[in-house]
């Protein structure tokens, strides 16, 4: 592993022992901020968080973080914290989304990805507003919203924390149940899936296949469209 990815790799994976030796949380995921609300996007890697955060912020969100989401409970509710790390996109999708004014130096890991500069929230951290998990589809033929049902979201989002392994080894089974089980509750999660290839990730999974700068263009915009309709739906109102 090259020197800057190894050391990337080792300070998140001690800040995230720090974060759990005091009982802290954090999921795989980005998160972007609409409307004074944090929104939370999850998924194993190759899903695609960091081109839909990026997709999003071309819409009108800001990044809030990006890989590692730390929340914590807090009055009844759930806090997401801001971290400073910088996205990391490929050059397919920094062409597609049209970011290449934000694109920099390039990560310098077998991933062939570039760090990308995003507008990034000016809070420090955020109420949680929703949180969507993301999966494929192959049969599908555009992407699909719908709500999970409590006991399947905490099941997910409990495959879906942060260096997992470290986690296990220093907080409570129990613990960790309880965590994902109030955070499936509150606020609601839902699941995005996309069609095989909605995004040019051409090195992110063996099925996905690369596709022209436009028609990825399209096929992302229209998922992140799908999602930006969820988050402002979660931050409407609401009314009896």
């Amino acid at each position: 592993m090259p020197l800057p990815a190894a050391v990337t790799y080792l300070l998140g994976t001690t800040l995230t022992a720090l974060l759990y030796q005091r009982g802290g949380m954090a999921l795989h995921g980005a998160a972007v901020a609409l409307d004074g609300r944090a929104h939370l996007l999850v998924g194993p890697s190759g899903r695609g968080k960091s081109t839909l955060s990026a997709a999003l912020c071309t819409l009108g969100c800001t990044l809030l973080c990006d890989d590692a989401a730390r929340v914590e409970p807090v009055d009844g509710g759930w806090m997401v914290f801001a971290d400073n790390r910088r996205t990391k996109l490929h050059d397919a999708t920094i062409s597609a989304l049209q970011l290449h004014h934000a694109a920099e130096d390039p990560v310098g890991d077998a991933s062939a990805k570039r760090f990308v500069s995003l507008p990034r929230a000016d809070a420090d951290v955020l109420p949680l507003g929703g949180i969507i998990t993301l999966a494929v589809d192959p049969s599908a033929t555009a992407p699909t919203l719908a709500p999970l049902d409590p006991l399947t979201a905490a099941t997910l989002l409990l495959q879906r924390i942060y260096r997992g392994q470290i986690h296990r080894a220093l907080i409570p089974g129990a613990r960790i149940a309880q965590w994902t089980a109030a955070l499936a509750h509150s606020p609601g999660v839902r699941r995005l899936a996309r069609p095989m290839a909605p995004a040019p990730l051409p090195a992110d999974t063996d099925t996905d296949t690369e596709m022209d700068p436009y028609t990825a263009r399209n096929s992302v915009l229209a998922t992140a469209r799908l999602a930006l309709g969820a988050l402002h739906s979660a931050c409407a109102p609401h009314t009896a």
